[in-house]
């Protein structure tokens, strides 16, 4: 009788165990397995999402990076280029977590172009880690066993989302369409078009005129966290860890991947940014800069590499009414980046590959704020 019941009961058990992970299986609420087949409410965070993109997507081209790609349309990328491109940027991410998502996509196999942002305020987090600040890092969704698929079949999250979306799901169905999941998509994650956002320049003008107010430290380190400028404190020893990593970690898998083609390019922040970097440390942002001619000295050895600099481009950069904030530029700059990659505008040569710096280098010591202010005003 007691071996009956504990038959019983484990038979019940694993059908229960097996009908649960046959529902986040079939549903696939963050569209791990497949490409989805009826309209999904839930957003997820783009460190769960940009795995299941690399995953289930059909795609020959990809963008990476943090929130400087954010605002880059897939469509027009084809148009320039042809094939298939998606987006698997994550905000604030580190080049550790960017080169995870690299390996996935690489993984897939079908994989010809890599549109990669070299970010200098990821280097604030060390690149060798993920952040947690975000939540939990969700490390099996980046692997490729069949443990991280157990891990995503049997994860509460999914199995809760997974009954929700189940009790409307002919209604989900319904709603679906191919244009529509298009357009999401290349829409996905851009910030140009919402409404809380304003390209007018007020808060590079906010930030400069509060920099110029007398501050004590305390107050000091609330303006660098208001500003999101925690990277300006960054040392000499993180610059050197970044490079390092670099030459250990994302070189090698660059070299390896010789039939793939990497178009880097540092993003064009505002000068603003850069002056009141250079104004708070300035040692710390020449380190950068040297940081900057280092790395550029590694990427442009490689055949496969297209290295592009953008932050010296004053018509762009001066102009702080295609700015969200100190770094955000709008979707219109996006596009002149991806029309430079066409035409191998704003590349970087590898014959001189510090010419861009050393510009930037100049512009910032002959720009002052009062001359920021100047262009901004109508």
């Amino acid at each position: 009788m007691y071996r009956q019941f504990i038959s019983l009961f484990c038979g019940a058990f694993l059908f229960f165990a097996l009908m649960v992970g046959a529902l986040v299986f079939v549903i696939d609420p963050l569209h791990y397995i497949r490409v989805p087949w009826y309209l999904n409410h839930i957003d997820y965070p783009e460190r769960f999402k940009a795995p299941a993109l690399a995953k289930s997507h059909t795609y020959d081209t990809v963008i990476i990076g943090s929130s400087m790609t954010k605002n880059f349309h897939p469509s027009f990328i084809d148009k320039k280029f042809g094939g298939k491109t998606i987006k698997l940027c994550m905000a604030g991410s580190t080049p550790r977590e960017q080169l995870m998502i690299l390996q996935l996509a690489i993984a897939s196999g079908q994989l010809k172009r890599v549109i990669w942002s070299l970010d200098t305020s990821s280097y604030k987090v060390p690149c060798s880690e993920v952040r947690y600040d975000q939540g939990p890092f969700p490390f099996y969704l980046y692997e490729n066993s069949f443990l991280s698929k157990l891990k995503y079949l049997y994860n509460y999250d999914f199995v809760r989302d997974s009954v929700v979306l189940l009790a409307t799901i002919s209604d989900l169905k319904n709603s679906f369409s191919v244009e529509q999941y298009e357009h999401y998509l290349d829409e996905l994650h851009c910030f140009h078009n919402k409404k809380e956002f304003s390209f007018d320049g007020k808060i590079a003008m906010n930030a400069m005129q509060e920099l110029l107010t007398p501050k004590n430290e305390q107050q000091f380190m609330s303006f660098i966290g208001k500003y999101h400028l925690t990277n300006v404190l960054a040392k000499q020893e993180q610059f050197q860890h970044t490079l390092d990593f670099y030459k250990r970690e994302i070189i090698p898998v660059l070299k390896k991947q010789s039939k793939v083609e990497f178009y880097f390019f540092s993003p064009p922040y505002s000068i603003a940014y850069h002056k009141i970097h250079h104004v708070c440390n300035e040692a710390g942002y020449l380190q950068l800069l040297e940081l900057k001619r280092n790395l550029y000295a590694e990427l442009i050895k490689l055949d496969n590499v297209k290295l592009f600099d953008f932050q010296d481009v004053a018509s762009i950069t001066h102009n702080l009414n295609g700015y969200k904030d100190l770094t955000h530029y709008s979707h219109r700059t996006n596009e002149y980046i991806i029309e430079s990659f066409a035409t191998n505008q704003h590349l970087v040569d590898r014959r001189s590959p510090t010419v861009s710096i050393d510009r930037l280098e100049q512009q910032v010591y002959e720009t002052t704020f009062a001359n920021i202010c100047l262009a901004l005003t109508p």
